[in-house]
């Protein structure tokens, strides 16, 4: 093997055993360097090895170094912080549109970012609720695939199913393919959902991107510029619920006063609220009137009730007598 080459592949093991072996309360002895680089087949020496460090150093490395009969090398601080990938294996483990395998696999490659002592911290005792994984592999792929044809400004193309009550997929359109122009992804209770311009209707579309197949950029310029042009998220998300769009209307809300914090939490900061009396307040805001909408506002508890508009009252109202209805015959 050419020196150089030999130098190169030398200064790549000493940073992937220093990365692995020790941290802040973990080095190693310049003795202990020189027997993981004999387990790799790398002969070095003691000069050897201390200009290597001193290159690292060089080069930004957060090394301590100590003399003496205990002294050794320590790495302080890696690309991560324990507390960062620690955060990070909670996001992948409690995602629902990665599936349990990939979890696992990622999960596994995040731990290589600590050394071997603090990978053993990321074993998560993380009850993940009620998020109950996809098994959907393809699911990156085709997140890959939209990202594509947004950069591109292309349309996009795929097929788009759904279960049925023998719970077998049934695409929608006959298996027919799908022809939109994609403007954004966005994630909502954990899962995709691609926001898409239809020339057919006119309008923004949602798909959930798990619900996918066949995702594959065209040739063909994306349209709808005039409808996205200002188009920003928090704005286009706060009225909808579940990703149920629709025409907005401005609902007055009556709650608790201790509930101003439900409703700066779901439509933010500039969501409108004056006090009605010495226990209750009101909401005005936009929403896109849906089941999913009347679900949350119930879920609210029973001091919640909607004032206006008065036709979306009377639907909400229906929709409870409805159910009520339904629970007393079950």
């Amino acid at each position: 093997m050419a020196k150089s080459a030999g130098q190169k592949l030398r200064i790549l093991r000493l940073t992937e055993i220093l990365k692995r072996r020790t941290d802040e309360t973990h080095s190693l002895t310049t003795g202990q360097l020189l027997t993981e680089l004999e387990r790799y087949g790398i002969e070095a020496d003691r000069k050897t090895v201390y200009d290597d460090l001193q290159a690292l150093e060089d080069i930004g490395w957060h090394l301590e170094r100590s003399k003496g009969k205990n002294g050794g090398v320590k790495l302080l601080s890696g690309a991560f912080a324990l507390s960062e990938v620690k955060m990070l294996v909670d996001a992948v483990q409690s995602s629902r549109f990665i599936t349990e395998k990939k979890s696992r696999s990622l999960t596994k490659k995040l731990g290589e970012l600590v050394s071997e002592y603090q990978e053993k911290a990321l074993a998560r005792h993380f009850y993940n609720g009620d998020r109950i994984k996809s098994d959907n592999s393809a699911i990156l792929y085709s997140v890959d695939a939209i990202n594509e044809a947004i950069n591109e400004n292309c349309k996009l193309s795929f097929r788009y199913w759904n279960w049925d009550h023998e719970k077998k997929k049934v695409y929608h359109r006959e298996g027919q393919s799908y022809l939109v122009s994609p403007w954004e992804l966005t994630i909502d209770d954990n899962f995709y959902y691609l926001i898409a311009y239809d020339d057919k209707t006119e309008s923004l579309r949602h798909y959930r991107v798990d619900k996918m197949t066949d995702v594959l950029p065209t040739s063909l310029p994306r349209t709808g510029n005039e409808l996205t042009k200002y188009l920003s998220l928090p704005d286009y998300r706060a009225p909808q619920f579940g990703m149920f769009g629709g025409e907005q209307v401005t609902v007055k809300i009556k709650a608790p006063l201790s509930m101003a914090g439900v409703f700066v939490d779901r439509f933010g900061q500039d969501v409108i609220m004056h006090k009605f009396d010495d226990s209750s307040l009101t909401v005005r805001t936009s929403v896109c009137p849906s089941p999913q909408f009347f679900g949350w506002l119930f879920g609210l508890g029973t001091e919640v009730s909607l004032l206006e508009p008065a036709d979306l009252r009377d639907k909400y109202t229906e929709a409870l007598k409805k159910t009520l209805k339904e629970q007393k015959k079950a």
